[in-house]
């Protein structure tokens, strides 16, 4: 028997709520696990998310219950639908709350990604889904806070190949200008893909969400993890600078992505900009877009500014570059001589300052990010 086959210490099928038969476990994470499901009364097949009985709060439960009946009414073909929730009692493990959720098709993105990076084409159009669905919750005022490639179910359609994309798991979702209904008093989410101002633990708004997407698409773009590391390495290195977004992706992506990624909320684009930013990418994939000229060796991050620069010759770049060369070498010498003139007891080995400490809420908040969020 495996634990996919267990429920409760029970074996499966099990029958939640009088009508909801599990048959399967199809994923696990920190907080839940999804079970695959028989609704006996309508006859049709379910996802079953079970918490675990970690809440013991009545009006933490009821918070929770309260935020999957506002999911439940939204009705949006980027959202995976909520259906029902519930408690199930156990005498052994206490009370467990469940959802009820459509039983998508296809594999979670961050599955998907584990195989490589993603066309270009099929990035701007499951973008362009997902900031539709996020307009779809935002206009109704909720947050999700927690926008990760495992919270993106991905499938490809049969007769078209075209992808489709589900924007899933509002667990941790905030209702907007009401009551916090997840009420914890702390940030929550994904390290790797917070916004800056939740990394600081500040007030958030739909534009948060907005960067998050921001980096599940560069990530879809290069194959890799823009701020990987512990959840307090992420977190500083979001405070420290912008996602560097190669120019090969073509302006267009540079573009778009810089705007969504930019440090200060008020200067991100909403939902529904990126949506018809990303459809407009859609149609004009395939066209030859005007490469931008980078230096030909160069380690340095890929500038914020998207205006056209005037195009050099080989000759003039090979001048300015032993131009820069020389002047290196005089200013080193410059540095040097009065170094060697000095007294030997002047004469040790420059320790680097470091950096400052965090102190103060920030360094507590830091310490909240490491016990709480998951890398």
């Amino acid at each position: 028997m495996t634990v996919g086959d267990v429920y409760l210490g029970q074996s499966l099928p099990v029958s939640l709520g009088g009508r909801y038969k599990l048959q399967e476990l199809i994923g696990r994470g920190g907080s839940a696990a999804v079970y695959r499901a028989v609704d006996d009364v309508l006859g049709r097949f379910v996802a079953v998310k079970v918490f675990r009985p970690d809440v013991s709060d009545e009006g933490e439960l009821r918070r929770q219950e309260a935020e999957v009946q506002l999911l439940s009414t939204f009705n949006h073909p980027g959202l995976v639908a909520v259906y029902d929730a519930g408690r199930e009692d156990s005498s052994s493990d206490g009370t467990r709350s469940f959802v009820v959720m459509e039983l998508a098709q296809g594999k979670d993105l961050r599955n998907r990604l584990r195989l490589g990076r993603l066309e270009a084409r099929d990035v701007a159009r499951i973008g362009h889904q997902l900031a539709a669905a996020l307009h779809y919750v935002h206009v109704r005022g909720v947050i999700h806070r927690d926008l990760k490639p495992a919270n993106i179910m991905l499938a490809f359609d049969e007769d078209t190949g075209e992808a489709r994309a589900k924007l899933m798991d509002f667990g941790i979702a905030r209702v907007m200008e009401g009551t916090r209904l997840t009420a914890t008093g702390q940030t929550v989410g994904t390290a790797t893909y917070l916004s800056p101002e939740q990394a600081q633990g500040g007030a958030l708004g739909t534009s948060s969400d907005i960067y998050s997407l921001g980096l599940v698409l560069l990530e879809c773009l290069t194959g890799h993890v823009e701020f990987p590391g512990s959840p307090v390495e992420s977190a500083v290195a979001r405070l420290q600078r912008g996602p560097v977004i190669p120019a090969e992706t073509g302006p267009g992506w540079v573009r778009i992505l810089s705007k969504m990624t930019a440090m200060d909320p008020a200067a991100r684009p909403d939902a529904a900009e990126v949506a018809a930013a990303l459809t407009d990418l859609d149609n004009t994939a395939g066209e030859p877009e005007p490469a931008l000229e980078m230096p030909e060796s160069s380690t340095a991050a890929m500038p914020v500014s998207l205006g056209a620069r005037p195009l050099r010759s080989r000759t003039t770049r090979k001048f300015a570059a032993w131009t820069i060369a020389a002047v290196l070498v005089l200013a080193g010498i410059a540095v040097l001589v009065p170094s060697l003139a000095s007294s030997p007891q002047e004469a040790h080995t420059s320790v680097p300052t470091p950096s400052p400490a965090l102190t103060g809420e920030l360094e507590e908040h830091m310490r909240n990010l490491e016990r709480n969020l998951v890398p």
